[in-house]
């Protein structure tokens, strides 16, 4: 949100109270133009699953911004990298991410196979080994699935 002094405050969900510091670029896009930002300022209060920043702008600032006005950000937490992802599912309270199951390419069965689970954030788990891009999975809940190394699919 813009403040009346046309600066930023931004609402981060909880789980990165610990890896926002004060320095930290940011940015957002208006009418195509990207502006850049920089966190001056960590509440590290959480409220309601979410802890408080101040941003100022490092670069201009849109010339009709208002005080009150709404904007996403996009706040960088580390260099970017290219990385395997994948959603976030149930499978992970059975597996704790040490494994899944893996679809044949036909379809019809799936294997478990032992994988290795990096980074994570509230929408997907980063993996190091053990997938291929491309290659499908099943991240929906395994309690019905026993133990068992492969499992038959029927639609």
């Amino acid at each position: 949100m813009i403040t009346p002094d046309l600066k930023i405050q931004a609402q981060i969900d909880e789980h990165y109270v610990e890896r926002v510091v004060a320095g930290q670029p940011a940015d957002f896009t208006r009418d195509g133009n990207a502006y850049r930002l920089e966190v001056t300022k960590v509440y590290p209060e959480v409220k309601a699953g979410q802890f408080r920043t101040d941003l100022a702008f490092t670069s201009s600032r849109p010339e009709n911004i208002r005080a009150g006005q709404t904007y996403h950000l996009n706040l960088q937490l580390g260099a970017p990298t290219q990385a395997l992802l994948l959603p976030r599912g149930s499978f992970f309270q059975r597996t704790g991410g040490r494994w899944i199951y893996v679809l044949d390419k036909s379809g019809t069965f799936a294997l478990r196979r032992e994988i290795k689970t990096g980074r994570q954030n509230p929408r997907y788990y980063e993996i190091l080994s053990g997938l291929e891009e491309g290659e499908k999975v099943i991240v929906s809940g395994y309690e019905s699935f026993g133990d068992y190394e492969k499992i038959k699919l029927t639609f």
